[in-house]
């Protein structure tokens, strides 16, 4: 493939990127507005060299790793975060991090939470080795004029895609999984596609190239997945887990051409990856941002639940945090947020003192002071007075709230302790008798000739057989 000298690309390149019409959108990717420029058409070549046999993976299943040395320097991936170690395995992933050798997933998974990854085409590849299939790699960097070449074209893939003015690679990897089938293909159906990712160290670029995929979907039951995870977005292409993913080389990427994506991977625009949870606004600073964090959140990126409850803010209460806030649950006879209002039982619209009792508020709690005849916290108790005995002479009958007593002839008085003069209130004795009071009773002194309990008997009658009944 005959590589155009970079003095040339880049004298071409600004009119490329002033006639592509190509802007930045959400996300970072880009939607170029079509047809492009011919001349700009004809010198893209997106396919980048597949390498030697001596940087290969001919096995199942297999990874290598690329180390990545530049002063300290690593990879940007996503946000504030960057990498030393890349591992490419054989089934069509791109893997960040040296705790990542052994993540070589041969099946892609839903929602996938996983390491930082590049998915060009993840699923169970099998490079079939011998037969003339591969998985290459290499890598170029800018400070080697080998590679100058190389470098230069990734820069003009990125200017042209991204519809920014300037970008210089300073380090590209080029992995070509190259005629390899997915596992149970027929032997003939061979994939051939191209990652190539490339980074300033500041911001980081990849461009998926599916040179040759068109097989047959029904020739196999693998899903395939397509997009790129990191730790501040998981993008999923349009194409994944479809039955179209087998025919990547005949649909239009999003640069407009047939089997080509762009994706930005990492940039120097920190809130654009929204790095601030929880409610928090960003705000761009020179190098770069800062988090606003909203009530209740604190941390760079507002990622951190303060724990108000620590302050012990509810004063009579159990605290309960939640995220970005918390609440207290009252002790009874408290109110408000904070448990610091006592609540006046006594104002409740049902009385809590019953049966006429006066309610007593207190802080936190009400006390009742009872009507005679009852008891209780709230004096709902009837007391049954008959316990004390309180008829000196007569029946006690236990009444709701009181009690009366039945009092036997010649007693009165609420408790039957009142002796009733007969003599006084009834002169019971007749015939000029004369009354004693007795207690409960009396007794009659009858004169000379009568007799009988109320001296109501003349003696000469009685003995004249008369009948005084009733006399």
């Amino acid at each position: 493939m005959r590589l155009i000298p970079s003095l040339m690309i880049f004298g071409i390149l600004k009119h490329g990127i002033c006639s592509s019409n190509t802007d930045r959108h959400i996300d970072g990717q880009s939607q170029p507005l079509f047809p492009r420029n011919s001349l700009v058409r004809d010198l893209l070549q997106y396919t980048y060299p597949r390498g030697s046999l001596l940087q290969s993976l001919a096995a199942d299943d297999n990874s290598t790793l690329i180390r990545v040395s530049d002063g300290g320097l690593g990879i940007p991936i996503g946000y504030n975060q960057t990498y030393n170690d890349v591992f490419v395995n054989s089934n069509g992933q791109i893997l960040f991090g040296r705790d990542n050798i052994h993540n070589n997933i041969p099946h892609p998974v839903n929602n996938y939470t996983g390491p930082d990854m590049l998915a060009p085409y993840w699923t169970d590849l099998y490079p079939v080795g011998g037969n003339n299939g591969y998985v290459f790699y290499n890598t170029y960097r800018a400070d080697n004029p080998v590679d100058h070449a190389i470098v230069s074209k990734a820069d003009f893939g990125v200017l042209l895609n991204s519809g920014i003015s300037d970008f210089s690679a300073k380090w590209v990897l080029v992995v070509t999984w190259w005629n390899t089938k997915i596992t149970d293909f027929p032997e003939d159906d061979r994939i051939t596609f191209q990652c190539i990712l490339m980074t300033d160290f500041i911001t980081t670029y990849a461009i998926y190239n599916y040179m040759s995929v068109n097989v047959d979907p029904n020739h196999t039951r693998e899903k395939v997945a397509i997009g790129y995870k990191t730790n501040v977005q998981n993008f999923s292409n349009s194409h994944s887990l479809k039955d179209d993913v087998f025919l990547l080389s005949s649909y239009r990427g999003n640069t407009g051409e047939h089997g080509v994506w762009f994706y930005v991977i990492a940039d120097d625009n920190d809130c654009k990856w929204k790095p601030c949870q929880n409610g928090g606004s960003c705000v761009e600073k020179y190098g770069g941002y800062k988090c606003l964090c909203a009530t209740g959140f604190t941390g760079v990126n507002c990622e951190i639940d303060i724990n108000e409850c620590l302050t012990s803010p509810c004063f009579n209460g159990t605290c309960l945090n939640n995220p970005g806030s918390f609440t207290c649950d009252c002790y009874p006879g408290f109110k408000a947020k904070l448990c610091d209002q006592d609540i006046n039982e006594c104002n409740y619209p049902t009385m809590p003192c019953k049966n006429g009792a006066t309610c007593n508020n207190n802080i936190g709690s009400f006390t009742c002071t009872c009507a005679p005849g009852w008891s209780g916290s709230v004096c709902d108790q009837d007391i049954d007075e008959c316990t004390s005995t309180p008829c000196v002479y007569g029946t006690c009958i236990n009444t709701q709230g009181s009690y009366h007593c039945n009092c036997p002839p010649g007693v009165k008085g609420q408790h039957c302790n009142q002796d009733v003069n007969e003599c006084h209130d009834i002169q019971p004795c007749h015939n000029d008798g004369t009354c004693v009071n007795t207690v409960g009773t009396f007794r009659c002194t009858c004169a000379a000739g009568y007799a009988g309990l109320t001296c109501s008997f003349e003696f000469s009658k009685i003995h004249a057989g008369l009948d005084v009944v009733g006399k």
